[in-house]
Order: C-alpha cells, then sequence, then structure tokens
C-alpha cells in the first residue's frame, strides 16, 4: 500500500508540476492535467497517505489531526481548481482561512505534549508551503481574471465598431463586388469564432452564426487554449488559419489592384498583412504576433479585430470609387 502510494504521488506532482507549466505557456492541454492532477491529489493521493500514515504508527492518535489535515488540504486544493479554471464559488475563498482556523488548532492541541514532532513539523511545512503557492497564483490569477474579463468588454467595443461600419457600407447599393468580397471574408471569420463558442459549450450561435445582436460580456471558455488551438491549427489536419490567411491577401491584393489613393493603399497594406516578419534573424510569424496567446478570448479580440479592419477598409474604398 506505502509503495502504491508514493508512486502515485511522484506521478500526480509531476502531472500537476506539467499542468501548471502548459498554463504558464499556454499551451493546449493544461486545463486537463491540472484538473486531473488535483483531483487525483485530493480524492486519492491524500486519502491513502493519511490513513497509511494513521494506520502505520504504533500507537494510533493524532486521529483528528489526520482529519483536520485532509480537510484543510482538501479544500485549499479543490479551491484553487475552481480559481484556475475560473469556475463559479472560486471567488469565496475559503480555503485560505481553514487551514488557520482549524489545521492549526488541531495541530498545536494535540502535539502540545509531544517532545519530538518530526512528522508534524513536515506536514505543516508542507501545509505551510502549499499555503505560499496557492496564495501566490491566486494574486496573478486575479489579475488574469481582469484581463479576461478587460479584453471581452473590448471584443463587445470592436462588435459596436463593426456594427457601424457594416451600416455604412450598406448605403453603397451599386457596389457590390468590393461588398460581396468584405461580406465574404466577415462571414468566414464569424464561422470560426461560433465554431469555438460553440465547442466551449456556449450557445449563442445557430448554424454558425450568432443568434443574437449582442455579444456576451461573460462567455464559457473565456481562458481555453484546447479549442482555438484545435480549429485555428488542427481542424482536418491544417486547421482554419492557413484559408483565412489566404482570404485575407487574397482581398488586399483585389483592393490595391482598384483606383484607390496611395493613403488609402497604404492603409490597406498595413492593415491586411499576413507576412511573417523576420526580426533579429528570428521569423515571426503572422498568426504569433496578431494573437496575444491562443486563449479564446484573445483569439476572438484578434479576430473581431480583423473584421473590423475589413469593413474600415471596406468603407474608404467605397467612399473613393
Amino acid at each position: 500500500m506505502k509503495k502504491l502510494v508514493y508512486i502515485s504521488g511522484i506521478v500526480i506532482a509531476i502531472l500537476i508540476l506539467f499542468g501548471s507549466a502548459f498554463k504558464a505557456l499556454h499551451f493546449p492541454g493544461a486545463n486537463i492535467m491540472l484538473v486531473l492532477g488535483i483531483v487525483l491529489f485530493s480524492f486519492w493521493f491524500l486519502p491513502s497517505a493519511l490513513i497509511s500514515s494513521y494506520k502505520s504508527q504504533e500507537v494510533r492518535k493524532y486521529k483528528w489531526l489526520h482529519i483536520a489535515t485532509f480537510i484543510s488540504f482538501f479544500i485549499v486544493l479543490i479551491g484553487a481548481m475552481f480559481k484556475v479554471m475560473h469556475w463559479h464559488g472560486a471567488g469565496l475563498l475559503i480555503g485560505i482561512p481553514v487551514p488557520f482556523v482549524l489545521f492549526l488548532p488541531v495541530y498545536l492541541y494535540q502535539t502540545r505534549k509531544e517532545s519530538n514532532k518530526s512528522f508534524f513539523n513536515l506536514m505543516s511545512i508542507m501545509l505551510g508551503l502549499t499555503l505560499l503557492a496557492v496564495f501566490n497564483s491566486l494574486l496573478a490569477l486575479n489579475v488574469s481574471r481582469v484581463i479576461l474579463d478587460n479584453s471581452s468588454a473590448d471584443i463587445n467595443k470592436k462588435e459596436l465598431l463593426k456594427k457601424y461600419l457594416t451600416t455604412i457600407t450598406e448605403s453603397y447599393t451599386d457596389k457590390q463586388s468590393v461588398k460581396q468580397k468584405a461580406d465574404d471574408l466577415c462571414s468566414q471569420i464569424e464561422i470560426i469564432k461560433c465554431e469555438m463558442l460553440t465547442a466551449a459549450g456556449n450557445e449563442i450561435c445557430e448554424n454558425n452564426k450568432r443568434n443574437n445582436s449582442e455579444f456576451p460580456a461573460v462567455f464559457s471558455g473565456m481562458d481555453n487554449t484546447d479549442i482555438p488551438t484545435a480549429i485555428l491549427f488542427r481542424k482536418n489536419g491544417t486547421g482554419e488559419l492557413p484559408a483565412l490567411k489566404k482570404n485575407i491577401s487574397s482581398f488586399q491584393k483585389e483592393i490595391l489592384a482598384l483606383n484607390i489613393s496611395d493613403d488609402l493603399k497604404t492603409l490597406v497594406s498595413s492593415l491586411l498583412t499576413v507576412s511573417d516578419k523576420v526580426e533579429k534573424e528570428e521569423v515571426l510569424r503572422w498568426e504569433d504576433g496578431i494573437f496575444a496567446s491562443y486563449q479564446m478570448v484573445f483569439v476572438i479580440d484578434a479576430l473581431t479585430r480583423i473584421e473590423n479592419n475589413v469593413r474600415l477598409i471596406e468603407a474608404e474604398v467605397l467612399r473613393e470609387i
């Protein structure tokens, strides 16, 4: 039993470590590894280790200390998981005071007569380090949540701007060619956005079209990286991104071929370029520059920004030609 507990503890620790590293680097699979690691630690390793420790004592004592240790660790870790995943209830932060009002009093009371506290000192050190790590993570994640909310608010502003620009271009009924090309490109982007939102469990799209006029201020999967990465890069073996880049480039070339001013051509070249850049002998891909990260809220924000650029150029071109 002890051997199984030790091995499972090492495996779970590695799983949580890799999940944390993947989360920090926004790699796909981070959420799965973190949730799986924390769940296994809380529901398997923690109770198994404490039960094994309790049964291995020659004189079984400190039963309530083992129970208090389990409850404290369990609440802290589950609370951290809820915070990492931005689930409802994470904001209660009940895991921070519990070790101090539950574990510490029980520990001090039951070991008050002990001269040798090596095991319990180890447990208290582990708990202290866990609290420190979780507390620091919570501080960082609070900032992250603010950024996610701000990015979501930016999407709403960009959606309003896009709606305004679309209204302007609708008045040019005699110039359907440019309008059709812009509509096709924006429709492609909307389909990509709806695929992501639907895959994350949001019911705001029907047949790859949003079923309401307002973009939600908060939506499921805002920090998800697996879905955007799969749709942009791995769907059907290639992903949606190569086709999108090709159509953006094609739209740019068609606009530049029109009889428009040099200033507008410069604007078109600037806003619709999909070329990779070379900086300090290192190739910077267009997608790495356009997406702040591959979390869904940032990907949708960037795609909406591209739509706005298309609609802005459409309006300016229609005004000139």
